[in-house]
């Protein structure tokens, strides 16, 4: 890859990145809730 195609590829990406976390926002939400709720599901598995 040449260097002028990484520096225009990096803001797309985070841009689609951005669309992503807002047009999922609402299941993220639900998923951070039920964590909060029952804990982390595999919990008792870890080592550390």
């Amino acid at each position: 890859m040449r260097p002028c195609q990484n520096k225009t590829e990096k803001p797309v990406k985070s841009a689609g990145w951005a669309d992503w976390q807002k047009a999922n926002s609402e299941a993220l939400a639900s998923s951070n809730r039920w964590v909060e709720q029952n804990g982390l599901p595999l919990a008792r598995f870890r080592q550390f």
